[in-house]
């Protein structure tokens, strides 16, 4: 999430030009990608942020099974508005054919965890419900705001420890 890949190098004002109207267009582009680029995840909640009071650019959760023990694992990623992995970047990076480099980046520094501990830290610290028919879904329009919050700080969290 704050980490940067040093093989992107993007221009800062580039990463600075913002346009609203095809933001959502790239941003359904950019998922798109992703399915193209990691078919075997399935993306289970899709957030662009236009509340000023977040700093994030979007989030993506997917859902997949861990290389390492074939458990059901989430992975999600909410960059930072003005980084690399923002939508501007990722409008830079399809222009100047730099996905790879884009979606390696992505990729080595998504937040990743169980399944289990995912739903967990979505009941016990986001105070949120992983049952369909609860108010609190967690994936509940609504509940997005809360949602995000409590993904930032987890997401922030990985970053310190690793």
């Amino acid at each position: 999430m704050i980490i940067q890949n040093k093989k992107l190098n993007i221009p800062r004002e580039e990463l600075l030009f913002v346009m609203p109207e095809p933001r959502l267009k790239l941003f359904y582009d950019l998922i798109n990608e992703y399915k193209k680029r990691r078919p075997e995840l399935k993306l289970r909640y899709a957030y662009l942020n236009f509340n000023e009071k977040f700093g994030i650019d979007y989030l993506l959760v997917f859902e997949g099974i861990g290389a390492k023990n074939g458990m059901p694992t989430i992975l999600y990623d909410c960059p930072y508005i003005y980084t690399n992995r923002a939508i501007p970047g990722y409008r830079y990076c399809k222009r100047e054919n730099l996905l790879d480099d884009f979606f390696e980046d992505a990729f080595n520094f998504m937040t990743t965890l169980s399944k289990v501990r995912f739903d967990e830290y979505v009941n016990s610290m986001i105070n949120l419900s992983i049952k369909k028919d609860n108010p609190l879904y967690w994936r509940k329009e609504e509940n997005s705001e809360k949602l995000v919050k409590g993904l930032i700080d987890l997401a922030l969290y990985y970053v310190k420890k690793s």
